[in-house]
């Protein structure tokens, strides 16, 4: 009994939350009218340890959203905004966002039509004569060339003389005067949707007198 404990013999530690290594995981897509996500991985769990993220997600075109996943065409960042076990931290993390995005689906799958039908030579009358085209719908992968369905596109179109007869001029789409023209599909009016090779020839021929 030579010795006694001091009044106060307590001592204070702390253990300092681990700081997050992360890697992601997705960034390219196509526009497929489901929702495509991204997500990362905590890379130096402990064992044993289950730590799951929370994500906030902003487009070109819109404001910061909950959650790591779109639908719609775009280019996007999604951002780590919490993890879930408290004895980890993003504080200090880096790699904590991931720029990526949803390429428009190439259609080149159309149907023309010549003034309501399918031939596309006419003889020269005096009218105008349009040439306009339809995306065939029913899509069911990125390479098939459809929109899927429910979707619509409005397009435009440019367009070219490739014979000349003398006097042969087009209007985006339509002409009156004897040729052969080109009709292209410019854009398709939705930013989901991208043309491929849209093109389409007409003739009004000569009248034979």
């Amino acid at each position: 009994d030579n010795y006694a404990l001091p009044d106060n013999c307590s001592s204070s530690f702390s253990i300092a939350k681990r700081t997050v290594t992360v890697s992601w995981s997705g960034g390219e897509f196509v526009y497929s009218k489901s929702e495509k996500t991204v997500s990362a991985t905590v890379t130096n769990v402990v064992d044993g340890d289950t730590v799951s993220l929370s994500y906030r997600t902003k487009s070109q075109k819109t404001d910061w959203t909950s959650g790591n996943g779109a639908t719609r065409a775009d280019s996007y960042t999604t951002e780590i905004i919490a993890v879930s076990d408290d004895n980890y931290s993003i504080d200090g993390a880096t790699n904590l966002s991931l720029s990526w995005v949803i390429n428009p689906k190439t259609v080149n799958s159309f149907e023309w039509e010549l003034d309501d039908g399918t031939v596309y030579s006419v003889i020269y009358n005096g009218a105008t004569h349009t040439l306009t085209a339809s995306a065939v719908s029913g899509a069911t992968q990125d390479s098939d060339g459809k929109i899927y369905d429910g979707d619509t596109l409005t397009l435009t179109y440019s367009a070219s003389v490739i014979n000349n007869y003398g006097i042969s001029s087009i209007a985006v789409n339509s002409a009156v005067n004897a040729g052969e023209y080109r009709v292209i599909i410019a854009d398709c009016g939705n930013t989901d949707y991208v043309p491929g090779d849209a093109t389409q020839d007409f003739t009004i021929e000569r009248r034979t007198l």
